[in-house]
């Protein structure tokens, strides 16, 4: 099941296990929050319990998960990013297997841990992928009106590409524009273009296609501004580095877009954009880069080189 389907689901029925799963934070936070309003209604402090690394313990879960609501016809239960053992997994999946009615179980996870292969099949996934394009814009569009803002299609789009299409981002950028735009009751995209921050990965894949165009004067202006935002040097290197491993298997390969998507677990768009700045090189040169990059990466490791002269070096080749 996709997000989006959740809500309507859950009117006409609540499960009485959910697997969340996906790396949009925003999601599995908001999936939880839905079924947990569909679940409890009464004293929360006693009828929502969680669970994560700091204070999991099997027995205390399954105390937890066998134990009755209180005022209310269930109760929750929140297992967050852990991973189990083999016999954790066993004790689960014998609750699982004769579960409590009156608990519904919520396992979140940002991917899918091999630690529950085994007991997926007794839960309802929901998939917390990050949204498709038109979706996020009928979403941000509808935020925007309950405000008694509009925004243009275009400012829609740059909002969902400067975020990456990670909805955490999406959040917080549209509540920063709500506050702008309440008195001029309109955003437009060069707003968007003011006052969004870009998101680590857009700026990724703009530095890659400016420096594909060899257009140095705006790569390197773009560069100073995410080291001006705190950015590491050597994080920006290996975010390079994924970038163009993506953009040389994309090169060199013979599936689709949408297969391609698939096999690296990423967005088409991002697919999309590693095609065109691949079209800028050929395969030899990608794989110089590829090559290039990985020896400074463990030069940087290995206290040869400065990181930042590092970084820079590295840019530098490529436009050549």
């Amino acid at each position: 099941m996709k997000f989006a389907e959740l809500k309507q689901s859950l009117k006409n029925e609540v499960k009485n296990a959910y697997f969340l799963v996906g790396k949009d934070c925003f999601l599995l936070n908001q999936a939880e929050k839905l079924i947990t309003k569909k679940c409890v209604s009464n004293f929360f402090e006693i009828n929502v319990q969680k669970f994560n690394d700091e204070n999991f313990d099997i027995e205390k879960l399954l105390n937890s998960l066998n134990s009755a609501p209180f005022g209310d016809d269930k109760k929750v239960v929140v297992l967050s990013e852990i991973n189990l053992s083999l016999q954790e997994q066993k004790t689960l999946k014998d609750y699982l297997k004769n579960q409590n009615k009156t608990t519904c179980f919520i396992i979140k996870s940002v991917e899918q841990k091999a630690c529950y292969k085994s007991l997926i099949e007794y839960f309802e996934v929901v998939d917390c992928e990050n949204l498709d394009a038109e979706t996020l814009r009928v979403l941000i569009v509808n935020k925007f009106l309950k405000n008694g803002i509009k925004i243009d299609s275009y400012a829609t789009k740059t909002i969902i590409d400067y975020c990456n299409y990670d909805m955490s981002f999406i959040e917080k950028e549209c509540e920063k524009l709500i506050a702008y735009g309440k008195d001029k009751k309109i955003i437009t995209e060069q707003d968007v273009k003011n006052l969004v921050h870009k998101n680590i990965e857009y700026s990724i894949f703009e530095l890659s296609n400016l420096v594909a165009e060899k257009n140095s004067h705006k790569a390197f202006e773009l560069l100073e501004l995410m080291l001006e935002n705190k950015e590491s040097p050597q994080n920006l290197l290996g975010l390079l580095l994924a970038n163009f491993r993506r953009i040389f298997y994309v090169s060199i390969t013979k599936l689709s877009e949408t297969e391609m998507a698939k096999l690296l677990g990423v967005k088409e768009y991002s697919i999309k954009i590693a095609r065109t700045v691949g079209n800028k090189f050929t395969p030899k040169k990608l794989k110089y880069i590829l090559d290039l990059g990985g020896k400074i990466d463990f030069d940087i490791k290995n206290g040869k080189c400065d990181e930042k002269n590092g970084l820079y070096f590295f840019i530098t080749q490529i436009l050549l």
